[in-house]
């Protein structure tokens, strides 16, 4: 019964190690009617592709505004954030990727899955610590063009594979939407795409 007035939830589970069914439990969540912010740390627990998946389950937030998801330090390679795209309400979403398997096609997944938040104004997305080149940032620099209603960005890409072009071209591209644009692009180690 209580649970219908929380209007902002954090819940730390760092180190856990939770299995696909600890996701779908968590995505249950979301269904909190008056549930307006969320956040949930989830660093340090072995996920796997499934146990995003199971995360699917948060679509039906119905009031949900601002999503913070943590996910650093698990083992994701690919991200459909497909479910993402379907909660209308969110304003801002801070996705926490750093240090996990993504390539670029995890990267591409990701940036289709998020073109759905058609009313995202804020958006923090730490993909350090990947496999992410040249190939992958297209799918991100596409995402940001066309998200005319976002107005700030905080881009992590560091330690990385990008080239000094790719660098370039993000930090001197003008997004005349964005007013706060955040990009960190230390330590890249280009390599040759296959």
């Amino acid at each position: 019964r209580k649970s219908r007035s929380i209007t902002a939830l954090r819940l730390n589970l760092d180190g856990n190690e939770l299995k696909p069914f600890d996701a779908l439990e968590l995505a249950k969540l979301g269904g909190m009617p008056a549930l307006t912010a969320l956040h949930l740390e989830l660093p340090n627990n072995g996920l796997l592709n499934d146990g995003w998946r199971g995360l699917g389950g948060l679509r039906v937030a119905p009031r949900l505004v601002s999503l913070r998801l943590d996910l650093a330090r698990n083992s994701l390679t690919e991200v459909d954030a497909g479910f993402l795209g379907q909660i209308a309400s969110l304003r801002e979403l801070n996705l926490g990727l750093t240090s996990n398997r993504l390539g670029n096609r995890g990267v591409e997944q990701l940036a289709e899955g998020l073109r759905g938040l058609t009313g995202l104004r804020r958006l923090a997305l730490d993909l350090s610590w990947n496999s992410v080149s040249d190939v992958g940032v297209v799918s991100i620099e596409s995402l940001i063009d066309d998200a005319y209603e976002l107005t700030h960005l905080s881009l992590n890409l560091s330690i990385n594979f990008l080239t000094e072009a790719c660098c370039r071209r993000l930090v001197a591209k003008k997004h005349p939407h964005l007013q706060f644009y955040v990009v960190d692009l230390q330590y890249q180690e280009p390599r040759e795409e296959v």
